[in-house]
């Protein structure tokens, strides 16, 4: 049995706690102005239906890339610390702060977890452009049509 273990941060639950507190609320007040905004963009249908095409469509965009950007950053940041892992052999990688107390896996184990983690960057990667593109081929595909 590895006896090495990372110690839980305190500040670190902290900070987690009140990031999923703002994030919360931010949900909430994104999901309160989505519902508005495309309760707008249905109304202005009713007079101008190539007005409330654009509007949707740069919703759209807009949506796509706040989540492909959200993923991407994930998806870097996930890379980076497996990239750190493989280069010492340690899951996780040394200088990693915890939220609760973590056994240290050497040599091969963490070594698969760490190109596993590198392997799910890469899908996530993958999807945020993935989604970009997307978005601009249906709102391109749209906008085509005579």
């Amino acid at each position: 049995m590895n006896a090495k273990m990372i110690h839980a941060d305190n500040r670190l639950r902290v900070y987690t706690a009140i990031a999923l507190v703002v994030i919360i609320v931010c949900g909430f007040v994104t999901y309160d102005w989505t519902q508005r905004a495309l309760a707008e963009i249905e109304k202005l249908a009713q007079y101008d239906r190539q007005l409330a095409f654009d509007r949707a469509a740069s919703f759209l965009k807009m949506a796509a890339a706040v989540v492909g950007v959200t993923t991407a950053l994930v998806g870097v940041s996930e890379a980076r610390k497996a990239r750190r892992s493989l280069a010492t052999g340690e899951w996780p990688p040394p200088g990693t702060r915890v939220l609760m107390d973590t056994p240290v896996v050497e040599g091969g184990p963490a070594r698969r977890r760490a190109k596993f983690v590198i392997a799910l960057s890469m899908a996530m990667l993958t999807i945020a452009l993935g989604l970009q593109v997307f978005a601009w081929l249906l709102v391109r595909s749209y906008t085509t049509q005579p």
